[in-house]
Protein backbone atom coordinates (compact mmCIF):
# COMPACT_ATOMS: atom_id res chain seq x y z
CA UNK A 1 0.00 0.00 0.00
CA UNK A 2 1.34 3.38 -0.83
CA UNK A 3 4.03 1.87 -3.04
CA UNK A 4 3.39 3.21 -6.55
CA UNK A 5 6.22 1.40 -8.39
CA UNK A 6 5.46 0.86 -12.05
CA UNK A 7 4.70 -2.65 -13.05
CA UNK A 8 7.65 -4.51 -14.61
CA UNK A 9 7.16 -6.27 -17.91
CA UNK A 10 9.84 -8.77 -18.85
CA UNK A 11 9.07 -8.23 -22.53
CA UNK A 12 10.14 -4.63 -22.28
CA UNK A 13 13.78 -5.67 -21.75
CA UNK A 14 14.07 -4.13 -18.38
CA UNK A 15 12.28 -0.92 -19.35
CA UNK A 16 9.19 0.40 -17.68
CA UNK A 17 5.95 0.13 -19.66
CA UNK A 18 4.93 3.57 -20.78
CA UNK A 19 1.58 4.68 -19.41
CA UNK A 20 -0.98 6.95 -21.08
CA UNK A 21 0.18 10.45 -21.81
CA UNK A 22 -1.16 12.63 -19.01
CA UNK A 23 -2.30 16.18 -19.32
CA UNK A 24 0.50 17.20 -17.10
CA UNK A 25 3.25 15.87 -19.34
CA UNK A 26 5.57 18.49 -20.74
CA UNK A 27 5.20 17.43 -24.35
CA UNK A 28 1.41 17.52 -24.24
CA UNK A 29 1.35 20.89 -22.47
CA UNK A 30 3.60 22.36 -25.15
CA UNK A 31 1.30 21.03 -27.88
CA UNK A 32 -1.81 22.51 -26.23
CA UNK A 33 -0.09 25.85 -25.81
CA UNK A 34 0.90 25.88 -29.47
CA UNK A 35 -2.66 25.12 -30.60
CA UNK A 36 -4.15 27.79 -28.33
CA UNK A 37 -1.69 30.40 -29.57
CA UNK A 38 -2.34 29.45 -33.19
CA UNK A 39 -6.09 29.81 -32.67
CA UNK A 40 -5.63 33.15 -30.92
CA UNK A 41 -3.45 34.67 -33.62
CA UNK A 42 -5.69 33.23 -36.33
CA UNK A 43 -8.75 34.86 -34.75
CA UNK A 44 -6.85 38.12 -34.33
CA UNK A 45 -5.82 38.11 -37.98
CA UNK A 46 -9.41 37.40 -39.09
CA UNK A 47 -10.69 40.26 -36.94
CA UNK A 48 -8.13 42.72 -38.30
CA UNK A 49 -8.83 41.75 -41.91
CA UNK A 50 -12.58 41.97 -41.38
CA UNK A 51 -12.25 45.32 -39.66
CA UNK A 52 -10.15 46.61 -42.52
CA UNK A 53 -12.67 45.43 -45.08
CA UNK A 54 -15.95 46.36 -43.35
CA UNK A 55 -15.00 48.90 -40.71
CA UNK A 56 -15.64 52.61 -40.96
CA UNK A 57 -12.84 54.49 -42.62
CA UNK A 58 -12.61 58.15 -41.78
CA UNK A 59 -12.49 60.34 -44.88
CA UNK A 60 -9.57 62.80 -44.82
CA UNK A 61 -10.91 66.33 -44.12
CA UNK A 62 -8.95 67.81 -47.01
CA UNK A 63 -10.79 65.52 -49.44
CA UNK A 64 -14.22 66.98 -48.60
CA UNK A 65 -13.41 70.41 -47.22
CA UNK A 66 -14.91 72.22 -50.23
CA UNK A 67 -17.81 69.95 -51.17
CA UNK A 68 -19.23 68.83 -47.80
CA UNK A 69 -22.47 70.42 -46.63
CA UNK A 70 -24.06 69.75 -43.27
CA UNK A 71 -27.13 67.53 -43.23
CA UNK A 72 -28.87 69.78 -40.74
CA UNK A 73 -29.98 73.32 -41.63
CA UNK A 74 -32.14 74.32 -38.63
CA UNK A 75 -34.57 76.01 -41.06
CA UNK A 76 -37.40 73.66 -40.08
CA UNK A 77 -37.15 74.23 -36.34
CA UNK A 78 -40.12 76.58 -36.44
CA UNK A 79 -42.46 73.93 -37.87
CA UNK A 80 -42.33 75.14 -41.46
CA UNK A 81 -40.41 73.96 -44.51
CA UNK A 82 -40.00 75.00 -48.14
CA UNK A 83 -41.93 72.97 -50.67
CA UNK A 84 -40.63 73.06 -54.23
CA UNK A 85 -40.37 76.66 -55.37
CA UNK A 86 -43.04 77.81 -52.93
CA UNK A 87 -42.64 79.74 -49.72
CA UNK A 88 -42.24 78.00 -46.40
CA UNK A 89 -45.37 76.05 -45.50
CA UNK A 90 -46.47 74.44 -42.23
CA UNK A 91 -45.24 70.87 -41.98
CA UNK A 92 -48.80 69.80 -41.30
CA UNK A 93 -49.75 70.75 -44.88
CA UNK A 94 -51.15 68.06 -47.13
CA UNK A 95 -48.20 68.38 -49.51
CA UNK A 96 -45.76 67.21 -46.82
CA UNK A 97 -48.11 64.41 -45.85
CA UNK A 98 -48.07 63.21 -49.46
CA UNK A 99 -44.29 63.48 -49.78
CA UNK A 100 -43.72 61.84 -46.41
CA UNK A 101 -45.97 58.93 -47.35
CA UNK A 102 -44.03 58.41 -50.58
CA UNK A 103 -40.78 58.42 -48.63
CA UNK A 104 -42.17 55.97 -46.06
CA UNK A 105 -43.37 53.66 -48.81
CA UNK A 106 -39.94 53.64 -50.45
CA UNK A 107 -38.25 52.93 -47.09
CA UNK A 108 -40.59 50.00 -46.42
CA UNK A 109 -39.92 48.66 -49.91
CA UNK A 110 -36.23 48.69 -49.06
CA UNK A 111 -36.93 46.60 -45.96
CA UNK A 112 -39.08 44.20 -47.96
CA UNK A 113 -36.32 43.75 -50.52
CA UNK A 114 -33.77 42.90 -47.83
CA UNK A 115 -36.15 40.50 -46.08
CA UNK A 116 -36.96 38.83 -49.39
CA UNK A 117 -33.29 38.08 -50.07
CA UNK A 118 -33.45 35.38 -47.39
CA UNK A 119 -36.65 33.89 -48.79
CA UNK A 120 -37.28 31.71 -51.82
CA UNK A 121 -38.67 34.65 -53.81
CA UNK A 122 -36.97 34.69 -57.24
CA UNK A 123 -34.58 37.55 -57.97
CA UNK A 124 -36.77 38.92 -60.77
CA UNK A 125 -39.28 40.14 -58.18
CA UNK A 126 -36.60 41.91 -56.21
CA UNK A 127 -35.62 43.69 -59.41
CA UNK A 128 -39.25 44.71 -59.87
CA UNK A 129 -39.40 46.16 -56.36
CA UNK A 130 -36.20 48.11 -56.96
CA UNK A 131 -37.68 49.49 -60.18
CA UNK A 132 -40.75 50.57 -58.22
CA UNK A 133 -38.53 52.38 -55.73
CA UNK A 134 -36.92 54.33 -58.55
CA UNK A 135 -40.31 55.21 -60.02
CA UNK A 136 -41.54 56.48 -56.66
CA UNK A 137 -38.60 58.89 -56.60
CA UNK A 138 -39.81 60.24 -59.94
CA UNK A 139 -43.33 60.58 -58.57
CA UNK A 140 -42.04 62.50 -55.57
CA UNK A 141 -40.09 64.79 -57.88
CA UNK A 142 -43.12 65.88 -59.90
CA UNK A 143 -45.34 66.16 -56.83
CA UNK A 144 -42.90 68.45 -55.05
CA UNK A 145 -42.03 70.53 -58.11
CA UNK A 146 -44.51 70.12 -60.99
CA UNK A 147 -42.62 72.58 -63.15
CA UNK A 148 -39.69 70.19 -63.61
CA UNK A 149 -41.55 67.79 -65.89
CA UNK A 150 -43.88 68.02 -68.85
CA UNK A 151 -47.21 66.54 -67.63
CA UNK A 152 -47.99 65.00 -71.02
CA UNK A 153 -44.64 63.23 -71.29
CA UNK A 154 -44.49 62.10 -67.66
CA UNK A 155 -48.08 60.89 -67.51
CA UNK A 156 -47.53 58.82 -70.65
CA UNK A 157 -44.42 57.19 -69.16
CA UNK A 158 -46.14 56.58 -65.85
CA UNK A 159 -49.12 55.14 -67.70
CA UNK A 160 -46.75 52.63 -69.31
CA UNK A 161 -45.41 51.73 -65.87
CA UNK A 162 -48.96 51.29 -64.57
CA UNK A 163 -49.67 48.79 -67.34
CA UNK A 164 -46.39 47.05 -66.50
CA UNK A 165 -47.63 46.50 -62.94
CA UNK A 166 -50.74 44.86 -64.37
CA UNK A 167 -48.65 42.57 -66.57
CA UNK A 168 -46.54 41.58 -63.57
CA UNK A 169 -49.68 40.81 -61.58
CA UNK A 170 -51.16 38.70 -64.38
CA UNK A 171 -47.99 36.60 -64.52
CA UNK A 172 -48.06 36.03 -60.76
CA UNK A 173 -51.73 35.08 -60.72
CA UNK A 174 -50.87 31.99 -62.78
CA UNK A 175 -49.13 30.56 -59.69
CA UNK A 176 -51.81 31.50 -57.14
CA UNK A 177 -55.13 30.01 -56.18
CA UNK A 178 -58.15 32.22 -56.89
CA UNK A 179 -58.91 34.47 -53.94
CA UNK A 180 -62.43 33.91 -52.61
CA UNK A 181 -62.15 35.39 -49.12
CA UNK A 182 -60.32 38.03 -47.13
CA UNK A 183 -56.86 37.01 -45.93
CA UNK A 184 -54.83 38.23 -42.97
CA UNK A 185 -51.30 39.62 -43.40
CA UNK A 186 -49.12 36.57 -42.80
CA UNK A 187 -46.93 34.08 -44.65
CA UNK A 188 -43.43 34.71 -43.35
CA UNK A 189 -41.10 37.69 -43.04
CA UNK A 190 -40.95 38.52 -46.75
CA UNK A 191 -44.71 38.25 -47.23
CA UNK A 192 -45.64 40.27 -44.16
CA UNK A 193 -43.12 42.95 -45.10
CA UNK A 194 -44.85 43.25 -48.47
CA UNK A 195 -48.22 43.47 -46.73
CA UNK A 196 -46.86 46.40 -44.71
CA UNK A 197 -45.79 48.03 -47.98
CA UNK A 198 -49.27 47.47 -49.38
CA UNK A 199 -50.89 49.16 -46.36
CA UNK A 200 -48.49 52.11 -46.53
CA UNK A 201 -49.15 52.36 -50.26
CA UNK A 202 -52.88 52.69 -49.60
CA UNK A 203 -52.23 55.51 -47.15
CA UNK A 204 -49.91 57.13 -49.67
CA UNK A 205 -52.71 57.04 -52.23
CA UNK A 206 -55.07 58.76 -49.78
CA UNK A 207 -52.47 61.44 -49.00
CA UNK A 208 -51.83 62.12 -52.69
CA UNK A 209 -55.55 62.37 -53.38
CA UNK A 210 -55.98 64.81 -50.48
CA UNK A 211 -53.18 66.99 -51.80
CA UNK A 212 -53.83 66.83 -55.55
CA UNK A 213 -57.61 66.83 -55.33
CA UNK A 214 -60.20 64.87 -57.26
CA UNK A 215 -61.56 65.76 -60.65
CA UNK A 216 -60.51 66.76 -64.13
CA UNK A 217 -57.10 68.41 -64.27
CA UNK A 218 -56.15 67.75 -60.64
CA UNK A 219 -53.78 64.82 -61.15
CA UNK A 220 -52.04 66.05 -64.30
CA UNK A 221 -49.19 63.57 -63.96
CA UNK A 222 -51.47 60.56 -63.36
CA UNK A 223 -49.60 59.50 -60.22
CA UNK A 224 -52.70 58.30 -58.33
CA UNK A 225 -53.55 55.49 -60.81
CA UNK A 226 -49.97 54.25 -60.58
CA UNK A 227 -50.00 54.19 -56.76
CA UNK A 228 -53.43 52.59 -56.79
CA UNK A 229 -52.22 49.78 -59.03
CA UNK A 230 -49.05 49.45 -56.99
CA UNK A 231 -51.00 48.49 -53.87
CA UNK A 232 -52.67 45.67 -55.82
CA UNK A 233 -49.28 44.54 -57.08
CA UNK A 234 -47.82 44.48 -53.56
CA UNK A 235 -50.78 42.45 -52.30
CA UNK A 236 -50.32 39.89 -55.09
CA UNK A 237 -46.58 39.68 -54.56
CA UNK A 238 -47.11 39.16 -50.81
CA UNK A 239 -49.29 36.13 -51.58
CA UNK A 240 -46.68 34.79 -54.00
CA UNK A 241 -43.89 35.26 -51.44
CA UNK A 242 -45.90 33.30 -48.88
CA UNK A 243 -46.51 30.47 -51.32
CA UNK A 244 -42.86 30.32 -52.32
CA UNK A 245 -42.00 29.92 -48.64
CA UNK A 246 -44.46 27.05 -48.35
CA UNK A 247 -47.07 29.04 -46.44
CA UNK A 248 -50.80 29.12 -47.13
CA UNK A 249 -53.11 32.13 -47.11
CA UNK A 250 -54.48 32.79 -43.64
CA UNK A 251 -58.20 33.13 -44.31
CA UNK A 252 -60.25 35.48 -42.16
CA UNK A 253 -63.17 33.57 -40.69
CA UNK A 254 -65.96 35.75 -39.46
CA UNK A 255 -67.32 34.72 -36.10
CA UNK A 256 -71.02 33.96 -35.95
Amino acid sequence: MGNHHRRYDPHMNGRHRPGKLSLGSGRHTTLISFVVLAMFFGALLWYLLRRKRHGLQRIPPEATARSRTKIYTRTGDSGTSAFGDQKALPKSSSCFDAMGSLDELSANLGCAIEHSRDSSLPAEYLDQLREVQLRLQDVGSVVSDPGKKDPAVFSKQLGTDTVKLEVWMDSMEAFLEPLRAFILPSGGLAATSLHVCRAVCRRCERALTAYLGVGEGCDRFRVVPYVNRLSDYLFTLARLAAKNDGREDLIWKKEA
